[in-house]
């Protein structure tokens, strides 16, 4: 049973590994990295760190690939969001609530708004919630296409350096985190608000 596991799993990193030099790689992060904030539930590195491992030289134009796509990938999930609450919701729920939401968002620091947005880029909490949430609330579009592309191409160069200098155990080590990518998606959030609380 375990040799089969085992030839299985190999037979997928070779897998991988033809997929990295073939001309389809650019490609299949692209569209992966796309639709990762809007459908996917699992971290794009899923298949950015694997293919990056699989063909170093290629590593830093995917994961800068990987960031563009994913940037854009999450601009359309805000205008989505932003499209069907305006188009479906809010002549429902009436102007007093849309004006309350837009006059919430309007109040709070664009730092802290900045903040909020670069984390959920960075950490392995899911996409969605936060980019539905930041088109509903109409909030600065340039400031969170910054925020979002600061943080998620901060967390793929961290991930893909790290797979490409110390190579399988330490994707072993990814695999596993993306099994619990929300446990230490809000472990480290409320580690980062430990800190800021003693800093500030």
């Amino acid at each position: 049973m375990k040799a089969k596991i085992f030839s299985q799993l190999r037979a997928g990193w070779e897998w991988f590994k033809l997929q990295a030099q073939s001309k389809n790689a650019p490609l299949a992060v692209a569209v992966w990295s796309f639709l990762n904030p809007l459908l996917i539930p699992f971290p794009a590195e899923s298949l950015l760190a694997p293919i990056a491992l699989a063909n170093r030289k290629r590593a830093l134009y995917l994961t800068a690939l990987a960031s563009i796509m994913t940037t854009l990938g999450a601009g359309v999930g805000y205008f989505l969001s932003a499209f069907l609450y305006d188009a479906f919701v809010a002549p429902f729920v009436g102007s007093d609530i849309t004006n309350a939401l837009t006059a919430f968002a309007g109040n709070v620091e664009p730092l802290a708004l900045f903040g909020i947005v670069f984390i959920a880029a960075l950490t392995l909490l899911p996409d969605p919630p936060f980019i539905a949430a930041a088109g509903l609330l109409h909030v600065d579009f340039i400031l969170f296409m910054v925020a979002f592309f600061l943080g998620r191409t901060l967390r793929f160069a961290l991930v893909v350096g790290i797979v490409v200098l110390f190579g399988k155990q330490t994707w072993n080590f990814v695999e596993y985190a993306e099994k619990h990518f929300f446990f230490f998606g809000v472990l480290f959030v409320l580690l980062l608000l430990v800190v800021l609380a003693v800093v500030i």
